[in-house]
C-alpha cells in the first residue's frame, strides 16, 4: 500500500475538508475574530486531520502488507478468507465477510472437481487395466501362431506387432493418468541403468526388428543411478519408439550412451533417422506438438514426447533434444547418482 494510492482515495474527503475549511475562516473573520485566531484554528484543524490520516494510513500498510504475505504463502490462495485476520474497521471486516462467503462457494467447487478427476483417474487406470488382458491374450496367441509356422506366420507377426502398439498407446494413457500424482506411485531407490536399458530394448525387441534398426550400446559396465526404474523404462521406451518409428531410410542405427559424472549420469538416445527441422525443436516437447514429420507419416500423437518431459519434472530428471534435419536427433537425460534427488510434486510447465 502506497501513500500516493491513500491520497488519491481520500481525494473527495479532502476536498471537501479544504471547501469547509475555507468557510470556517471567512466565518470567523466575518464574526469579528483577528486573522491570527482564524489562522492558528485552521492550522491546529489541519494538524489534526493530518494525524488522523497518517495513524490510518500506517494501521492500513501494515494491515494490508500483512495481508498481501499470507497471499504469497499460501499454497492456495483462494484460502486468503480463511486466514486472514480481523480489522479493527467496518468496512474492512464486512469484506473479510463477503471474501469468506465466496471462498467457501470457490472451495465447495474445487472439491467437487477434484472429486471428479480423482474418480476419472481411477476409471481410466481400471479401463486400462482390463483392456490389458485381452491384449496378452491375443499376443500370447499370436506368438504360438508364429512358433507353429506355416503359411500364416508373416500375418500373425504383423498382427503382433499391431497389438504391440495397441499395448503402448494404452501404457501412454496410464501414465498419463497417474502423470499428475507420480510421488503417489514411484519408488525411488539404486538401480542399474544397463538393466533398465536392457529392459526398454526387450519391450520394442518386435518393432526394432520389423524396422531393421541396428543397436549399439556405449555404457559403462554396472552404471549405478538412484530413479524408479519402473518409469524410466517407460521413458526410455518412448525415446527408443520414436527413433524406430522416425527413421530416414528403410534401416536404421540407435546409438544408446550413458556418461558417468560426480553426481549425474547423462543418457543419450542418438538415431541416424530424419531429424528435426531447426523451428521445430523448441516445441517438439509440447502436449499434441506432431511437427512435419508427424504429420507426413500420419502416425504421430504428439503425446510421447510431452510425457517423457512431465514425468523428468516429477522425478527430478532433466531431459532436452538436440538435432539436425536429415542426419540425426538426440535426446539426452540427466539422470542423478546421489540419493539427494528432488522430487517434483507439483507442475510447472
Amino acid at each position: 500500500m502506497r501513500l500516493k494510492d491513500y491520497v488519491k482515495d481520500k481525494i473527495l474527503f479532502l476536498c471537501f475538508y479544504c471547501a469547509l475549511l475555507l468557510l470556517l475562516f471567512c466565518f470567523l473573520r466575518i464574526t469579528g475574530y483577528p486573522a491570527d485566531y482564524a489562522l492558528l484554528f485552521a492550522g491546529l484543524m489541519t494538524f489534526l486531520v493530518l494525524l488522523y490520516g497518517g495513524i490510518d494510513f500506517y494501521r492500513k500498510k501494515v494491515y494490508f502488507d500483512q495481508l498481501f504475505l499470507q497471499l504469497e504463502q499460501l499454497d492456495k490462495p483462494y484460502l486468503i478468507g480463511e486466514v486472514m485476520e480481523k480489522s479493527p474497521l467496518l468496512t474492512d471486516r464486512l469484506y473479510r465477510r463477503v471474501l469468506r462467503i465466496s471462498n467457501r462457494s470457490v472451495i465447495e467447487t474445487v472439491h467437487a472437481l477434484e472429486q471428479e478427476k480423482q474418480d476419472y483417474r481411477e476409471y481410466i487406470e481400471s479401463w486400462i487395466h482390463e483392456v490389458k488382458a485381452p491384449l496378452t491374450a491375443v499376443n500370447l496367441m499370436c506368438a504360438r501362431k508364429i512358433s507353429e509356422g506355416g503359411e500364416e506366420a508373416a500375418f500373425f507377426r504383423k498382427m503382433l506387432r499391431e497389438t504391440e502398439s495397441m499395448e503402448n498407446a494404452v501404457e501412454q494413457a496410464l501414465y498419463y493418468a497417474r502423470s499428475d500424482e507420480v510421488y503417489q506411485d514411484f519408488l525411488i531407490t539404486p538401480c542399474c541403468l544397463n538393466d533398465i536399458i536392457s529392459e526398454a530394448v526387450t519391450r520394442n525387441r518386435r518393432l526394432l526388428t520389423a524396422c531393421h534398426i541396428m543397436l549399439q550400446f556405449d555404457l559403462p559396465e554396472n552404471c549405478r543411478i538412484y530413479c524408479d526404474g519402473i518409469w524410466l523404462v517407460f521413458i526410455l521406451s518412448q525415446l527408443i519408439r520414436n527413433s524406430a518409428q522416425y527413421r530416414r531410410e528403410a534401416r536404421g542405427k540407435i546409438t544408446i550412451s550413458a556418461k558417468e559424472e560426480e553426481k549425474r549420469v547423462i543418457l543419450s538416445v542418438l538415431d541416424d533417422g530424419a531429424g528435426i527441422p531447426e523451428n521445430e525443436l523448441g516445441r517438439i516437447f509440447e502436449k499434441g506438438f506432431t511437427g512435419t514429420n508427424g504429420r507426413n507419416r500420419k502416425k504421430s500423437t504428439g503425446m510421447g514426447l510431452y510425457l517423457c518431459r512431465k514425468l523428468c519434472r516429477k522425478l527430478g530428471l532433466s531431459i532436452y533434444a538436440q538435432s539436425r534435419e536429415g542426419e540425426f536427433t538426440q535426446i539426452t537425460l540427466e539422470i542423478p547418482r546421489e540419493e539427494s534427488l528432488q522430487i517434483c510434486k507439483a507442475e510447472e510447465s
